[in-house]
């Protein structure tokens, strides 16, 4: 007898994640068919209860470094969504705040901007300082490097996997170099470190995925909401009106006649 199941699955970052929760899952002896969803970060899975069960399920999916639960109907269905894009949102502020100081130092010469005195002076207090700036840009952004080496380290890479190279590339070179200006207290050097290269890349993706945050709690939304209540939210209302001039667009363009509502939904 085959069971169906709905899991919620958290912390896939990218399609290369959903393809290796599922096929992770779809593996497991008893399984018919394993299908997940990125955007609605669900997963469905068909199986037979007397061959797998959904601990078993849970446990594929926890042993590749993410979060599986059931998904349970909440008071407010759209707190999850508002958790996640305010953290991400207050992440990348707070994270900005550190980048626009040492990208000034980092790159003001360059762009004729003013420089203190003292740094200009100092090539060793010029390069430590950026390093401390870094460092807590580093640590808001810490997912990044522990997600993405721990798909490394599974032989599953993903975007994380991508981002915590290139950026731990540009510290642990930059981290060499300030060492070297440490010793020799060489100006030359400076234009040797990576530090604002490596917070900016940390920091632009943050905004990124922020943004894809949004737009796919929005599509969620929809989708969780139904009825009257589901149009009373101002989100979902503008999301409808946005389908329906898209679907009028289409009509007009000669296209066949349909309202979009549903179908774009």
């Amino acid at each position: 007898m085959t069971k169906k199941q709905l899991f919620h699955v958290g912390g896939m970052a990218c399609a290369a994640c959903a393809a290796h929760v599922q096929q992770a899952v779809a593996a497991l002896n008893g399984v018919s068919d394993a299908n997940v969803n990125l955007l609605a970060k669900e997963m469905t899975v068909a199986f037979d209860p007397d061959q797998v069960t959904p601990d078993q399920i849970r446990k594929a999916v926890t042993g590749l470094g993410f979060t599986i639960d059931d998904p349970a109907p909440a008071a407010d269905p759209f707190a999850e969504d508002k958790k996640e894009c305010a953290a991400l949102k207050w992440r990348f502020i707070f994270s900005l705040i550190f980048l626009l100081p040492l990208t000034w130092i980092a790159m003001g010469s360059m762009l004729g901007l003013p420089q203190l005195t003292a740094l200009k002076e100092s090539p060793t207090a010029t390069a430590l300082l950026q390093f401390f700036l870094l460092v807590p840009i580093l640590l808001l952004n810490r997912r990044f490097f522990i997600n993405g080496f721990m798909r490394l380290a599974k032989f599953k890479p993903n975007m994380d996997s991508l981002i915590a190279t290139g950026a731990g590339a540009g510290v642990i070179y930059s981290f060499i170099i300030c060492g070297k200006i440490l010793v020799d207290n060489t100006p030359e050097l400076l234009h040797e470190l990576y530090f604002e290269a490596a917070g900016m890349i940390l920091v632009i993706v943050t905004l990124g995925k922020y943004h894809c945050e949004t737009d796919g709690a929005d599509t969620r939304n929809c989708r969780r909401g139904t009825g009257r209540k589901r149009d009373r939210d101002p989100r979902v209302r503008y999301q409808i009106r946005r389908n329906r001039t898209a679907a009028g667009r289409f009509c007009r363009a000669g296209g066949r006649n349909h309202s979009g509502r549903e179908r774009l939904l």
